[in-house]
């Protein structure tokens, strides 16, 4: 075999294999992208909603529920995500939003006004289901799905 044959063999052979090397990287790059996709799809199905369990302010019914966006305010100003019409009430009560896969609830200027299971909040607080947030004389149940 003369030398010109060699080279060409190795040259295939280099072409070759930078060929795997590309076709591999372009995979692992495809594969990232679609496990990404899929956590953005899994996020977007961790919903959850506020359910109405006690209530005297007349419109509210026991029953009555809200989904849950990424970031839902409570209060009595119209500009809340959930509009609670309460003679006690503030303009916002309280913020929940999603972080980190994870449902948070904070008081807004709530001071006495906001619990979480009977008991004040300090600081946010992790959410889970059956929760129960009491905003004066309303409570609210949580239903993460």
């Amino acid at each position: 075999m003369s030398t010109d044959v060699i080279i060409l063999l190795l040259r295939l052979a280099a072409g070759g294999t930078l060929l795997v090397f590309a076709g591999s990287v372009a995979y692992m790059i495809w594969r990232d992208y679609q496990q990404a996709i899929d956590q953005v799809i899994a996020h977007e199905r961790r919903g959850g909603r506020l359910v109405v369990l006690e209530s005297d302010i007349p419109g509210l019914a026991v029953g009555q529920s809200w989904v849950l966006s990424p970031v839902t305010t409570l209060g009595r100003a119209s500009s809340n995500t959930i509009t609670l019409d309460a003679p006690f009430g503030l303009d916002e009560y309280a913020l929940v939003t999603w972080r980190g896969g994870w449902w948070w609830l904070q008081g807004v200027n709530s001071s006495d006004v906001l619990l979480l299971n009977s008991r004040k909040l300090d600081g946010p607080a992790l959410l889970t289901s059956g929760d129960v947030i009491t905003l004066g004389r309303v409570q609210l149940r949580v239903e993460l799905d």
